[in-house]
């Protein structure tokens, strides 16, 4: 079996014939990710494929045209923009903190 089972593990496995099959070796499961990246390939690339029966939309932005907008307005904000965020994350970190009493000895948690 696999290291770390997942979905894709699981159906690999039972293709190879589940854990006692004889069927389980390296070319083998070589040979049938290859049929599944074949299928996969078909899938993608053939306009037959049943990924191509709804007609694709514009794969990038329009004004309401057909005619693509390739770049947008530069940001003049972006420091203060990630300035704030850290503030917040800061504020949530220390409001989520369970308060804890210290004795001399001991040093507090930040």
């Amino acid at each position: 079996s696999f290291a770390v089972q997942n979905p894709v593990s699981y159906r690999l496995d039972a293709i190879l014939g589940g854990k006692s099959s004889r069927n389980r070796t390296n070319a083998n499961l070589l040979y049938q990710t290859l049929l599944i990246v074949n299928v996969l390939d078909w899938w993608i690339n053939s306009p037959d494929s049943f990924a191509y029966t709804i007609p694709a939309k514009y794969p990038y932005r329009t004004d309401g045209s057909e005619t693509p907008v390739f770049s947008i307005t530069q940001r003049k904000d972006l420091n203060e923009l990630f300035n704030r965020k850290l503030r917040t994350l800061k504020a949530g970190a220390v409001t989520e903190q369970p308060s804890q009493e210290t004795s001399g000895d001991e040093k507090p948690q930040l």
